[in-house]
């Protein structure tokens, strides 16, 4: 019997924040339901779940048992089990079942590719759109324990993520750490380069060579890492990136004391077929481009002629940074822009999409640097900004190239006395959530989808290192948002309450929540908080909670695959019901029609 549990959990924050609190719908099922659906025995499910061979196990409240999260993991494992089950039938090719091994995830490869080939429109399909999940993993098992030969696409897929050594076995995103890595030997990074290979050209009549184009007869291509995962944004690029590698060929990617990252010292010693990193200013690029082979400069720093090999992504577009938070910040209508940035060429593009605009609405922006004259420093340090700060006493509306800025910011705000956002309103970039919410109000950030970034940059390198156009892509473009929060929220400046009941509704767009839970998050009573609402919003908080879920559903509905299920799931609506009947109130059409108008859009 399938069970619906909501599982609560309160995550005690640090000292200068406030206490929120997280709700998650699951769809679990019984140790029971799970053996029946396996085709296991029940004494053998827990013992499995015990050594964490099974996804989504976890323990009840009492630790007496086993529940499992019911998810698309879960479904792979479930299936796995009934095709391994079913190996001994007479007439099933024992090499068909060989081909999978012993990792469930290999058929996740397989249904995401038979998925895609679905998706594509060619005649030869095994899935039909009218299918659900449950379904296609039927199908998936019926095709796989037949008798007889296979379809020829499922063929050539089993062939594709066979154990044959062809191709490396999937690996599971929620797991990265068990990608199996290429290892650069500890000597390789102490030894200089050998002057029987000539050296490092002289800068003067120095010459860089385009990037080659991957051979052919190569299977895996060896790929290098300059991206500091450790940070808020560099964990999503980097999970972008094993994102596009789950559903394409393979990489090695080489580690470095126990993380994927290298330096650019590194990389001068480092012999290999692509790089995706971080290269500021010409000294970086310079030595990146010796090296010869394809790089993909996420820095934001211009493409340079004498370094063919490089390629600077256009992504995340700075200009659209700077013009978008310009636009949240002209809505606060405060006479005075100020911009504190960095020496990074980011920053400037930023700063001059900013001014722009801002001019462009009949204002002035002045621009300061942070540590202009010093190479070492910490930009939270709230002495750097507190002379700025002094010299203006009106209402003032800051933009931080990073959140790291805006924090030192917001800490010499609290030492002038300066109350945020009634008189100094900031906006920051890069949405690092620690920094964002440590604070005391927490910081409005700009958040530029870094994960479909790292998506795009791998499928843009291997389309290089393949001799592929580098336009020839699907995938959607990343979409840029202002996640409000206290420092910037115009609300705040009106009325505290209605300031803390827009900020719970927005922090739990994806969760099914009610009037009542805004009131009692609020702490006053339904009557005055739906006076403030009507008063300074022209609706209620009912209407205000759906049509934050409704932006939630339409985001994930143009910008991802999902299916409605799992969208009405993530966008707080309790069925898909309940999601068409919001979309056709408000659009006329319900939720498949309007991903189809939107996504040719």
């Amino acid at each position: 019997m399938r069970i619906l549990y909501k599982i609560y959990a309160n995550d005690a924050l640090t000292t200068g924040m406030r206490g929120i609190v997280f709700c998650h719908m699951l769809q679990l099922i019984s140790t029971t339901e799970l053996a029946t659906r396996s085709g296991l025995s029940r004494r053998h499910v827990p013992r499995m779940a015990a050594a964490g061979e099974i996804p989504g196990a976890r323990r009840t409240v009492t630790k007496a048992h086993w529940v499992f999260e019911l998810n698309h993991e879960l479904e792979a494992w479930i299936c796995f089990q009934r095709i391994r089950k079913q190996s001994g039938a007479d007439g099933i090719p024992k090499q068909r079942l060989v081909s999978l091994g012993r990792d469930w995830r290999r058929l996740l490869g397989i249904y995401d590719r038979l998925l895609s080939i679905s998706r594509s429109g060619t005649e030869t399909r095994l899935f039909t759109p009218e299918q659900d999940e449950s379904t296609r993993w039927k199908k998936i098992e019926e095709l796989l324990t037949t008798q007889g030969a296979l379809p020829p696409q499922l063929e050539e897929i089993i062939f594709h993520f066979g154990a044959t050594g062809s191709k490396p076995a999937l690996r599971s995103l929620d797991r990265p750490e068990k990608i199996s890595l290429s290892r650069i030997p500890d000597s390789a990074h102490h030894t200089a380069l050998s002057s029987k290979k000539g050296g490092v050209p002289s800068r003067k009549n120095e010459s860089f060579s385009a990037a080659p184009r991957l051979n052919k007869r190569q299977k895996t291509p060896c790929v290098a890492l300059n991206i500091n995962e450790l940070t808020n944004y560099g964990r999503p690029i980097v999970n972008g990136i094993l994102s596009y590698l789950r559903k394409n060929p393979r990489w090695n990617i080489p580690i470095v004391n126990n993380r994927a990252f290298l330096t650019i010292n590194q990389l001068t010693k480092w012999k290999g077929d692509g790089i995706i990193g971080e290269f500021y200013g010409y000294s970086a690029a310079e030595k990146i481009a010796r090296l010869g082979i394809p790089a993909v400069n996420l820095s934001g720093y211009p493409a340079n002629s004498s370094f063919p090999s490089i390629f600077s992504f256009p992504l995340p577009d700075n200009t659209a940074v700077g013009t978008l938070a310009a636009d949240h910040l002209i809505k606060l209508h405060r006479p005075v822009f100020l911009f504190f940035g960095d020496q990074c060429e980011y920053s400037k593009i930023r700063y001059h999409a900013f001014e722009k605009r801002i001019v462009e609405s009949g204002g002035t922006a002045e621009h300061y640097r942070v540590l202009e004259h010093s190479s070492q420093g910490d930009v939270t340090d709230s002495s750097l900004y507190l002379s700025v700060l002094k010299k203006y006493t009106e209402p003032v509306s800051i933009f931080a190239a990073t959140d790291r800025i805006a924090l030192g910011v917001l800490l010499a705000c609290n030492k002038l006395k300066r109350k945020v956002p009634e008189d100094v309103a900031i906006l920051g970039c890069d949405n690092e959530e620690i920094i964002c919410q440590i604070s005391d109000p927490g910081i409005s950030s700009i958040d530029w989808d870094p994960f479909r970034i790292g998506y795009i940059a791998a499928e843009y390198l291997d389309n290089i290192m393949r001799g592929r156009p580098t336009q020839d892509t699907t995938t959607p473009q990343p979409q840029m948002k202002v996640v409000l929060r206290g420092s910037s929220d115009a609300y705040a400046t009106v009325d505290k309450d209605l300031a803390s009941a827009m900020q719970f509704i927005r922090e739990h767009a994806s969760e099914p929540i009610y009037v009542p839970d805004v009131v009692k998050a609020c702490g006053i009573s339904r009557r005055k908080l739906e006076a403030l609402f009507s008063k300074y919003l022209q609706r209620g908080i009912y209407e205000e909670i759906r049509a934050i879920h409704i932006a939630s559903a339409e985001q994930l509905l143009v910008n991802t695959q999902l299916s409605l299920a799992e969208i009405a799931r993530q966008s707080g609506f309790n069925s898909v019901a309940a999601l068409e009947g919001a979309f056709k109130q408000k659009h006329g059409c319900y939720a498949r029609p309007f991903r189809l108008r939107n996504t040719q859009a």
